[in-house]
């Protein structure tokens, strides 16, 4: 039951991952030819670790908890810093996130934030499981 639920959490996050992966891989695409600009890098940089925070998402809901924690860990942490990048790098950063708490605006916390907020829970978890099996890192 316990692992049912873990992949029903995870799977409520891919929902609005997709969503972003797909916007990840456009911006990739489109500002590839001027990577090295000024704003543009940083853009560039957060759709990386996006999509890699989305490949930790897939592994977490094929492989579990249970096996290659290191890389889920890894790539979820990888994800939730390019989040941070993206909207560091927002030209009023403070905006972005009133924008992101307001009543009316629900499907866009639900799509920005929340698939953070679960890899920020599982990121705890694994880092948990990491901490107190010492001795299974690497399977």
């Amino acid at each position: 039951m316990k692992k049912v639920l873990s992949k029903l959490f995870i799977l409520s996050a891919l929902v609005p991952a997709s969503y972003l992966f797909f916007m990840s891989l456009v911006s990739l695409f489109f500002f590839g030819s001027r990577i090295f600009d000024k704003g543009i890098f940083l853009l560039y940089l957060s759709a990386i670790l996006g999509v890699i925070g989305y490949i930790g998402f897939w592994n977490l809901l094929f492989n579990g908890l249970s096996k290659y924690r290191l890389h889920s860990l890894t790539f979820l942490t990888l994800g939730v810093i390019g989040f941070l990048i993206f909207t560091s790098n927002a030209p009023n950063p403070s905006s972005f996130f009133e924008v992101m708490f307001e009543k009316r605006k629900v499907y866009e916390w639900f799509l920005f934030i929340y698939p953070n907020l679960v890899a920020i829970f599982f990121i705890i978890l694994l880092s948990k499981k990491l901490i107190f099996d010492k001795d299974r890192i690497i399977e």
